[in-house]
């Protein structure tokens, strides 16, 4: 089914049909029920439906690469200690919690998403916590671009996730 998981189809052929409201997507939907059984074509045409659907998380990955990019930039050079930095870390979970919300109110999520989120998210944060930060850290310091170059490599994770999801037949 081109990595297309049938209960995706299912449940966004179902919330096409019944315009179903946000808090009713996360209840059980039963199928509908049709006068005619599906026939391949209808199939297909609702495959291709999902999948288009589901192109946006290839954006809220690429979004977050380069955001994470952008802000550890900002928070090496500009905001290297003080209470300055703090309220610039800070500004990362308040980014993450509304892109999440709006993720979540997304009608359809490709297969393998938190999956990918995840190691996306995790290859970032060693490769900053174990290389690619305490080297720079200590080799360059608050030099700028050094900085930008090591944060777009250590964003590659999301970069690589999202053109996966975006190619997607």
């Amino acid at each position: 089914m081109g990595g297309v998981a049938v209960s995706l189809t299912i449940t966004y052929a179902c919330g096409m049909l019944n315009q179903f409201s946000s808090t009713d997507r996360h209840r059980n939907p039963q199928p509908v029920r049709s006068e005619r059984p599906l026939t391949p074509d209808d199939v297909e045409r609702l495959e291709r439906g999902v999948t288009r659907a589901g192109r946006w998380f290839a954006g809220y990955l690429a979004l977050i690469g380069l955001v994470s990019a952008a802000w550890l930039t900002v928070i090496e050079t500009t905001f290297a200690e003080g209470i300055a930095r703090w309220l610039a870390v800070s500004a990362w979970p308040i980014f993450v919690v509304v892109v999440s919300h709006v993720a979540e109110r997304q009608a359809v999520h490709p297969r393998g998403a938190t999956r990918a989120l995840a190691v996306a998210t995790a290859i970032w944060f060693a490769a900053y916590l174990f290389a690619v930060g305490p080297f720079l850290r200590g080799t360059y310091g608050q030099q700028v671009l050094p900085w930008v170059i090591g944060s777009l490599l250590m964003s590659l994770p999301f970069f690589v996730a999202a053109a996966r999801y975006l190619w997607r037949r």
